[in-house]
């Protein structure tokens, strides 16, 4: 909680500074834009899921002035990749903007970042690690761009070489949350279960969420499990901020029909993990279910056949 708290000053104190770089000169361009990442930055930090959709919507905003100001910047098409891609599901002008970024700026690893979420959205496994493998060479130091490699690796069910690729991030960054997270499902595709709660007891002690790693200490991996989906499901849905990671924990205690609702949950506020997590093999016994299918149609995610 005290990491997430400081996370927020920090990105609060970056967003006044911006703010008045704006007052001091209003025609710049890339300022916009860094605002615009900002709020999205923000949100990830932030429990109550309407006020994310308002600062989307500021996100949007602030990228088309950037636009009427300067259409010659890539990290404007790279943000307004992601915002129409993750936010607004149109995933074709998603792809659209990152081409657009990489006419500008050829060597761009958030571009081809872009383009690898395209590419799992479009149920196109090989063309998505290939992207991620592309970004991760421009750029081989983000731990971001090297879980999205594992990750890519784990949707399309080389969970062997998803772990490999996360060992890879973690030996960089230690400790990196969203590869012990991510590590944890390929652990459990690998039928590894005392290796995922391993990773995910560091996630914890990152998070100095003390509760539930004694109860990963002390209890059997599904009390924990179980504990967690109690807390996190204490919030009405407004104030639920990772419904699609709770969705998959129920997967894990096989509550199927209580993941579909925070499934269906995470589609009502546009939550911009859905589209990839949807193609998570934790959901494949949810593929023949039509509430499942009617999401998935939505967003606009296809399955390889």
């Amino acid at each position: 909680w005290n990491h997430q708290k400081l996370r927020y000053e920090s990105l609060k104190r970056a967003k006044e500074y911006l703010e008045k770089s704006i007052e001091i000169d209003p025609n710049f361009a890339l300022a916009y834009v860094t605002l615009a990442e900002i709020h999205i930055s923000i949100n990830k930090l932030l429990g109550d899921n309407v006020v994310r959709l308002l600062n989307r919507e500021n996100a949007r905003k602030l990228v088309d002035i950037a636009f009427e100001l300067d259409d010659s910047l890539a990290e404007a098409y790279i943000t307004k990749g992601n915002i129409v891609g993750k936010f607004d599901w149109d995933w074709n002008n998603m792809r659209e903007n990152a081409k657009k970024a990489l006419l500008i700026d050829p060597n761009n690893a958030q571009a081809h970042h872009i383009l690898s979420n395209y590419y799992i959205v479009k149920g196109q496994y090989k063309k998505a690690i290939k992207e991620a493998q592309v970004a991760l060479n421009l750029d081989p130091l983000n731990p971001e761009i090297g879980s999205l490699v594992a990750e890519c690796y784990y949707i399309a069910g080389d969970s062997k070489e998803s772990i490999v690729k996360y060992n890879d991030v973690l030996k960089l960054t230690p400790h990196y949350g969203f590869a012990l997270h991510g590590i944890g499902y390929s652990f459990l595709s690998e039928r590894s279960p005392e290796k995922a709660m391993n990773a995910w007891k560091e996630l914890q002690k990152i998070m100095q969420n003390d509760s539930l790693l004694w109860y990963y200490e002390n209890k059997s991996f599904e009390d924990g499990l179980n504990y967690y989906i109690e807390k996190a499901k204490i919030n009405t849905p407004q104030f639920c901020t990772n419904p699609t990671v709770i969705s998959s924990i129920d997967m894990l205690l096989d509550k199927p029909d209580d993941a579909l609702e925070f499934l269906e949950i995470a589609h009502k506020y546009k939550n911009e993990d859905l589209p990839i997590m949807l193609a998570y093999p934790i959901f494949y016994p949810l593929h023949d279910n039509p509430r499942f299918n009617n999401i998935v149609r939505k967003v606009g995610v296809i399955f390889p056949n």
